[in-house]
């Protein structure tokens, strides 16, 4: 496959990631509604970054499993890598504005403890 084309492909797949499809994609439980790929207006209001985040995945997802007419990575790795690098554009810049907002400034990293031994 060469550039040009994969591009179009690609291309193609973010086209229809816009456009939520309503093609059955494995998922994982998130809530008891029916709708168990979105957040509840209670998960959205407590948890924005982490529903955004679902949200590009289910929606790609589901664009790519309608596109491919199969689940990504079942006809061979690469299927699954372009999906998975999809999902990551879509929540960098998708995500980015509503992560940043509910972070902060700066991220929490441990302090390593040293004894001192006499």
């Amino acid at each position: 496959m060469n550039l040009i084309s994969a591009i179009s492909v690609l291309s193609t797949i973010i086209f229809a990631s816009m456009f939520s499809c309503s093609t059955s994609a494995p998922s994982l439980p998130v809530n008891s509604e029916s709708n168990q790929d979105r957040c509840s207006a209670t998960e959205l209001v407590a948890t924005p970054c982490r529903c955004c985040k679902m949200d590009c995945w289910y929606t790609v997802a589901k664009s790519a499993t309608h596109e491919l007419g199969h689940v990504p990575g079942q006809a061979g790795e690469d299927e699954a890598l372009a999906t998975l690098r999809l999902i990551r554009t879509c929540m960098i810049t998708e995500c980015s504005a509503v992560c940043a907002s509910t972070m902060s400034a700066r991220p929490f990293r441990p302090v390593p403890k040293f004894e001192l031994s006499q």
